[in-house]
């Protein structure tokens, strides 16, 4: 099993400076690629990966943390998000679009939002190679469909 986070962006960066998301699961922490300085927004569009050895539990937590790059000094954190997983190990997957804190735990007015994607994937094994389409991509569909059916 492996569990599959995919950072899309984050909106109203009021910070200056080239950012990084970090993730943080279970101890072990993953960077983004360094992203230049865009204005408001952060357009990351990544997707990261951690191989999933023993069962998630629902109250295990996942952190999202925008940060300022520094060559010469630490990263500054910008701006910060926990995710319990509870939700996660009940569905399969999960679409956030949420509000982050600051060092404080108060919300931010300059960065509003980061939009994740969560996956718990199971290994599949198929002899065909024309199954190309990433689990990603059909998640993003299904909730497309549940979100425009509620309409």
């Amino acid at each position: 099993m492996s569990l599959k986070i995919h950072i899309k962006h984050f909106t109203r960066v009021a910070t200056k400076g080239d950012k990084v998301a970090k993730v943080t699961f279970r101890g072990v922490s993953q960077l983004t690629r360094v992203l230049e300085d865009q204005g408001e927004e952060a357009i990351f569009d990544e997707v990261l990966e951690w191989p999933v050895a023993r069962h998630l539990e629902a109250h295990e937590v996942v952190e999202v943390h925008l940060q300022v790059f520094s060559k010469y000094f630490n990263n500054r954190t910008a701006a910060a998000y926990g995710f319990v997983l509870q939700r996660l190990v009940t569905e399969g997957g999960v679409a956030v679009t949420d509000h982050m804190t600051d060092a404080n735990n108060k919300l931010l007015r300059g960065i509003k939002e980061v939009s994740l994607i969560m996956l718990l994937e199971t290994e599949r094994i198929c002899c065909d190679e024309s199954y190309a389409v990433s689990s990603v991509a059909m998640f993003e569909v299904q909730m497309w469909e549940k979100n425009s059916a509620v309409r």
